[in-house]
């Protein structure tokens, strides 16, 4: 068989796994369903009966899922581009009926703000919390919301954090100034404000209705806490700056010129070219401190879900290695020292922090 054919057969070979594993499920369910009276405690029970075959068949299924999809990842590779339009077509024809019931793979594919990874997708990986009405939507549900690059955008927030504790802890009296440059949602400092982190942030992102929401996730904090945290916000995109770098003046009007400590682009390089990506370093760099940090992320080229982030999702990305990464934003010559340069736990990202020569 060609390429194509071993593609269909893979597919053929999905559906039919998750046709039995739904009709198991049902098998299994039915009984607590269709028992009467229907009483408070009966769907309680029923509740109970769903949680229990979740956790029996979760392992079953990820394991399944993620060889299916590392297989389809080296597949897809051989494809033409022909052959691969049509692969995709057919896979998402017989596949996607059943990836479409979580309420993530949903948002992700339709795009609702005409953008992928918008602030709403983030703040579902953050979250996680599958959903579902029946057994197998539940563990479509958490299989999207954990595969590696799911688990890899969560853990970008403990890498991150730990960079800057370090550098609170450092800091004289002044508070930290940081940057979040397409902030999204911006969970990873809402955590870090809410564990008691101090410090004076800008967040920056090319949707108003990303910033509207962290408006409102901060005045809970607030609420929470007593304690304010300055904010500045900011409406702006990359493509913007790298089209007019004189709108930097509206990075750099809330610290006054004075630099900022840290500035975190964690989840833009993905979708930017390596000239684009080399171009938005020479704007964002100047901007710290002497000394100051930048906290980048990108996805790895060894990513065995690419298939699956793409024929489930339609979600394209950028991914690169971790020498041709630092390379690109170090720049030549240099503009950043390395201080780390790592890769998650599931491998699927790369994770970069350098300071200002």
């Amino acid at each position: 068989m060609n390429t194509a054919e071993n593609v269909i057969q893979l597919t053929d070979t999905m559906r039919a796994f998750l046709d039995k594993l739904d009709a198991d499920l049902h098998t299994s369910l039915k009984p607590s369903i269709t028992s009467f009276p229907s009483e408070p405690e009966h769907w309680a029970n029923v509740q109970k009966v769903q949680d229990s075959l979740c956790q029996q068949y979760n392992p079953m299924l990820t394991d399944f899922l993620d060889a299916s999809y590392a297989s389809l990842t080296e597949l897809d590779t051989e494809l033409s581009p022909q052959d691969r339009g049509a692969c995709q077509s057919y896979h998402r024809a017989l596949l996607q009926p059943y990836f479409l019931q979580s309420q993530f793979v949903r948002r992700a594919l339709d795009k609702p703000l005409g953008y992928a990874g918008d602030f709403g997708v983030n703040e579902m990986l953050f979250d996680n919390k599958p959903c579902g009405v029946s057994p197998i939507s539940r563990l479509i549900s958490h299989y999207a919301l954990n595969n590696g690059p799911a688990r890899a955008h969560r853990g970008r927030m403990p890498w991150a954090h730990n960079l800057l504790w370090q550098r609170v802890r450092n800091a004289q009296e002044q508070p930290v100034r940081i940057l979040s440059f397409a902030c999204g949602p911006e969970h990873v400092l809402r955590e870090f404000v809410a564990q008691g982190g101090e410090c004076e942030m800008t967040l920056c992102d090319a949707d108003n209705r990303a910033l509207d929401y962290c408006r409102r996730e901060f005045k809970k904090i607030t609420r929470k806490t007593g304690s304010a945290i300055p904010i500045h916000y900011v409406e702006l995109s990359a493509h913007k700056l790298l089209k007019e770098p004189a709108c930097k003046e509206l990075l750099q009007a809330p610290v006054e010129g004075q630099g900022y400590d840290v500035i975190l682009v964690l989840g833009l390089l993905d979708y930017l070219s390596a000239q684009a990506v080399n171009n938005l370093m020479d704007i964002l760099v100047p901007m710290l401190k002497t000394g100051g940090d930048i906290l980048l992320t990108n996805v790895h080229q060894d990513n065995p879900w690419r298939s699956f982030m793409e024929y489930i999702g339609d979600w394209h990305v950028i991914s690169r290695v971790e020498d041709e990464f630092r390379t690109l934003v170090t720049g030549n010559p240099p503009r950043l020292k390395t201080i780390e340069l790592t890769r998650d736990a599931s491998g699927t990202n790369v994770y970069f922090a350098g300071r200002k020569l």
